[in-house]
Formats: C-alpha cells, sequence, structure tokens
C-alpha cells in the first residue's frame, strides 16, 4: 500500500438532489416489508425480564413468553408498559427470537430499555440482549437496548446478533461489546448477516475488539448492504492487535448514509492496519446531506491507515455533505476520504480540517485503472493538513474533473494543495471555473502539481476553460485564460447559508463574474436559493460559492494571499 508522493454544520432530513440508490441497496426496501399473512399482536404486560409465563389465548404475558410464542412476523407490543416501567433487566441470558421474521414495538427509546449488563462479562459468553436465529427480518421499534457483552469465537453483535435482516427505527443501541480473541470480532452493538437498515436510531459507545485477530465496525456490522436514515453512529470503536476496519461502521456490500451523523468513532490497532475510521464500505458508498466528522483510524507503529472519516472501496457519491476533523496516524493517507474504486463524485461537499501525514483531504488511488474517475462539482476542499506531502487532494484517476470548487488553505511539509499522479497512466484532466489558491507545501505557496512520467491533458489540450489558480509551475494550462498570481480573496471558512461551509468571495475578488459555468448549474455549493448566476451579472463566479443578488460583499475580513 505504500506510495511515494514527491511533492459543523448538521445535515437536515431534507434530501435534495438524491441520487438513484444502487440496485443491492434499493432491492433490500422491497425486502424489508414483511410478507403476506395474519400476523398478530402478542402484548407484554411485566416488566419482569426473565419469568416465561403469559396466556396465549389473549396473547398476553411476559417478554420471554411472547418471544417463546409469537410466530414469523408477528409484533411484540411493549408500549403498553410507558408508566409502569423504564427498563427490563436481564440476568439470566440473552433473549432468543427464532421467528424468520418479527417485530418489537416499544414506547420510544427514552421511555423503555431492555438492559443486558446485569449478565456475566466473561470468557466464553454471549450475554447480549438479542439473538436472532431467524433468516427473515428482526425489527426494533422505539426501544433502546443497551449494556450487552459477547466474548466467543464468533464474536459477533455485542447487543443484536441477526441470522438475517435488522431494521431500527426509533431506536437506540448503546454500551454494547463484541469480542473475540483471536478471530474476527464483528459489529460491537449490531450485526447482521443480511442488511441493516437504519431510521431515525442512534448507535452509540459501542466496541468490536480482538486481541490478535481482527474489529470490523465498533458500532454496525451488515453483510449485504447498509442504509441509514437520519440517524448516527457515534462514539465507537473497532480495537484489534490485528487489521481494523470501521470504527463507527463496516459494510461488506454498499453503504448509503442519508441525513446522518457519523463521528467520533475510531479504528485502532496495536499490530496491523487500520482503516475508516467512522465507516468503512467494501463496494459503493453514497453520503446524502451527511456529516462525518471527528473519526480518525490509528495502526500501529509502522503500519499503514488510511480514510479517517470514510473509506469506499467501490464507487463514491457525495452531495450536500460535510467531511471534517477526521485524522489518521502513522502511516497514514486520506484523513478525511479514501477512495479505491472506479467513479467517484464529490458535489456540493466541503472537506476541511482533515489530518494525514499524506493527503489529508481526500486521497484517490485507483492503483492504475484506466477507467478510474474523479468529479468535484460544487466542492470545497480546505484547512485540511498533510504532515509529509498533499495537504488538499491526492488523484491518480485517469479522468479527474474540476467544476466550480474551491480548494484553498490546505498545509502540507511538501508537495503541493492539488497532486495529479500521473505515475501508473495518462490523465485527462477538466480544470473549469475553479479556484486552487493560499495552499502551502514546505511552507511556501504551491497550488497545483503533476507528478509522474505519464502526459497529464487539461481540458483536451485546448485554450478553454477559466480558472484561477495562483502558483503553479505548470505550462500546460490552458494559457490565456487561466489567472496566475492574482488573489481571490476568499472569506474564512464558515456557515454562509445552505447545507455546507464555504468561502465567500470579498469585495475585489479576481475570481467575481469572470467564471463561464459551462454545466449550467442552476445553485453554487450551498444549494437551494442561492443561484449560480444571480443576476449581478450574465457571468458566473469562480469556485463553489456565488456573491448574490442582494449580498454585501465587504473589502474586509479576507483571508490575504502571500507575495
Amino acid at each position: 500500500m505504500m506510495r511515494c508522493h514527491t511533492v459543523m454544520r448538521c445535515p437536515i432530513k431534507a434530501t435534495p438532489g438524491r441520487k438513484q440508490l444502487p440496485a443491492c441497496i434499493a432491492a433490500l426496501f422491497a425486502l424489508a416489508a414483511p410478507g403476506a399473512g395474519h400476523a398478530s399482536t402478542w402484548t407484554v404486560n411485566s416488566c419482569d425480564g426473565e419469568l416465561v409465563s403469559g396466556d396465549s389465548l389473549t396473547k398476553t404475558g411476559t417478554l420471554r413468553f411472547a418471544l417463546a410464542n409469537a410466530a414469523d412476523t408477528d409484533t411484540i407490543e411493549l408500549a403498553g408498559l410507558s408508566g409502569t416501567c423504564s427498563k427490563i433487566t436481564l440476568t439470566t441470558g440473552a433473549l432468543a427470537a427464532a421467528q424468520p421474521g418479527l417485530t418489537l414495538h416499544g414506547p420510544g427509546y427514552n421511555s423503555l430499555t431492555i438492559d443486558a449488563s446485569s449478565l456475566a462479562h466473561g470468557p466464553n459468553v454471549q450475554n447480549r440482549v438479542l439473538t436472532h436465529s431467524g433468516n427473515g427480518r428482526l425489527k426494533i421499534d422505539s426501544l433502546a437496548l443497551e449494556g450487552g457483552y459477547v466474548n466467543h469465537s464468533s464474536g459477533y453483535g455485542g447487543c443484536v446478533y441477526s441470522a438475517g435482516n435488522v431494521r431500527l427505527d426509533n431506536a437506540l443501541v448503546s454500551g454494547c461489546t463484541a469480542y473475540d480473541k483471536s478471530g474476527s470480532a464483528r459489529g460491537g452493538a449490531v450485526f447482521a448477516k443480511g442488511y441493516a437498515i437504519l431510521a431515525t436510531s442512534f448507535v452509540l459507545g459501542s466496541s468490536a475488539l480482538s486481541s490478535t485477530g481482527t474489529a470490523k465496525g465498533g458500532g454496525l456490522f451488515a453483510n449485504t448492504g447498509i442504509i441509514l436514515s437520519a440517524s448516527e453512529i457515534a462514539g465507537s470503536t473497532a480495537k484489534s492487535g490485528g487489521d481494523v476496519s470501521g470504527g463507527g461502521v463496516y459494510s461488506t456490500a454498499a453503504l448509503e448514509a442519508d441525513s446522518s451523523f457519523i463521528t467520533g468513532n475510531t479504528a485502532y490497532s496495536t499490530n496491523g492496519d487500520a482503516t475508516g475510521g467512522g465507516a468503512y464500505a467494501k463496494t459503493d458508498m453514497t453520503l446524502n446531506a451527511a456529516l462525518v466528522s471527528g473519526n480518525k483510524a490509528e495502526p500501529a507503529v509502522g503500519h499503514t491507515s488510511t480514510g479517517g472519516g470514510i473509506r469506499s472501496g467501490g464507487n463514491f457519491y457525495s452531495v450536500y455533505t460535510t467531511i471534517s476533523n477526521n485524522r489518521v496516524y502513522a502511516f497514514g493517507y486520506g484523513g478525511g476520504v479514501y477512495l479505491k474504486g472506479g467513479t467517484h463524485s464529490l458535489k456540493n461537499t466541503t472537506v476541511s480540517g482533515n489530518q494525514a501525514r499524506f493527503s489529508a483531504g481526500v486521497d484517490v488511488f485507483t492503483g492504475g485503472g484506466p477507467s478510474a474517475a474523479l468529479v468535484l462539482t460544487n466542492a470545497t476542499i480546505s484547512g485540511n493538513n498533510a504532515s509529509q506531502s498533499n495537504g488538499g487532494l491526492f488523484s491518480d484517476a485517469a479522468n479527474t474533473q474540476f467544476w466550480n470548487s474551491t480548494i484553498a488553505f490546505n498545509t502540507a511539509g511538501s508537495g503541493a494543495g492539488v497532486v495529479l499522479a500521473a505515475n501508473l497512466h495518462a490523465l485527462d484532466v477538466k480544470l473549469y471555473d475553479t479556484v486552487i489558491s493560499n495552499n502551502t507545501g514546505g511552507g511556501s505557496e504551491y497550488d497545483l502539481a503533476t507528478i509522474g512520467a505519464n502526459t497529464v491533458t487539461f481540458n483536451g489540450g485546448a485554450d478553454e476553460g477559466v480558472n484561477l489558480v495562483r502558483v503553479t509551475p505548470l505550462t500546460t494550462l490552458p494559457p490565456t485564460k487561466t489567472i496566475k498570481g492574482a488573489c481571490p480573496r476568499l472569506g474564512p471558512l464558515r456557515d454562509n447559508g445552505g447545507f455546507v461551509q464555504t468561502h465567500a468571495l470579498t469585495s475585489g475578488s479576481a475570481a467575481i463574474d469572470i467564471g463561464e459555468n459551462p454545466l449550467h448549474l442552476i445553485r453554487d455549493a450551498r444549494g437551494p436559493g442561492y443561484l449560480r448566476i444571480s443576476g449581478l451579472s450574465s457571468m458566473a463566479d469562480l469556485g463553489a460559492y456565488e456573491v448574490q443578488q442582494n449580498d454585501i460583499v465587504f473589502d474586509a475580513g479576507f483571508d490575504d494571499c502571500p507575495p
């Protein structure tokens, strides 16, 4: 994996510009509904977590009684316990659900908790909250689960294990641990052998741990895909003496996060590599109005870490998303984002404040795939710091495109703000209406560089595309339309309205009213309400931010450019 490089804004529930779901994920919704039939409801009328007692005729009794007698697709109703008790405590072992499909419905995760923390924490135990051995869908609705503990040769699912699929609706799962001494610990809180869907739910403060094996998904693990909708994965850890992936969430297939938070998670190894501090998807990843922040991937000394915020092995798409203040340690690449697959798009996305040894903001390493593509549209990459090289963006994608984007104030020990690597193949680069400025490498401003022996061609070799690239030695940029040396007079990265933080253009900026908007974009990076052609001029501005008709454009308050 080694390579030589020579050179909070909260998401909201609205999801404009929603990208079409990958087919494998979209199909999960069709699978999520229980099959047709005569499902029954079993009413839990006792707060006792151990007694097996009830009436099959009226379908009432204790929780364990209902679990023992319910049929496929039945619902176990616990909402009636509201006001009677706030907790069901397990003292003899995990709850068991053998039905293919089952729903547990409560009065709300703030009103009722099923607590397994009193169960033994020792070797060879599977004292989780609930073990689902059926191959259908287990649904946890309006309940909290906590305190599960697994220490086993199959250390899967500290609080919830399903041999099928899991759906959490308005649920909270927290304080869970899955431990496997020498094998693979998976899903500190929740493990699904099939898919997992979370809607307005929380997976918090859980751990997947292994002494000498591997750890995957400190909070959540699923084999066939994950969808997070208005949900949060936070404060979880995947830790092992071997390789570690997905401090917060791990998907063996695709992962989608809509209006969701992935924050404060850690992938940590004492004797191996660490990747995907916040989220790891082995295939495709989609982030829509998401926040990925404060995550980290920390490997053992001499080992490699990738993707402090996210690591995607397939195609990647983000829109109206913030990826900020994540970090990789040791020999680390991609403090914010590490992408390995074929086609990647960052649209109306801000990547800021991330840290790494190499490529602190975004690292795209396709390894020589001639069809690989990276497309930035209305994107902002700002304030990322690499201790060694390439502060903002590294890309070896054969087709790399920049449209109406701002890459600024990234710093590195060497290299440039943007590094395009032609080590393995020639690059076709499109550069339009973009600002690349105020980046430093080795203490001096250095905004755009290419490395490698193969050819890098900008805009098909034609003299087209207006851009402001302040400091670069390249002579292959469009000769008469590239602005060099001028200061864009960018305001600080902050909330200027809309979905993501941006750099405003202040008075006298060389980037105002000179763009051509070749994609005919309607809006700037902030989204609805922020027009790309605002009425001040028939010309667009360069960069991710467009001055609006009623804006007051200040003379002061910008981050100045060095001589």
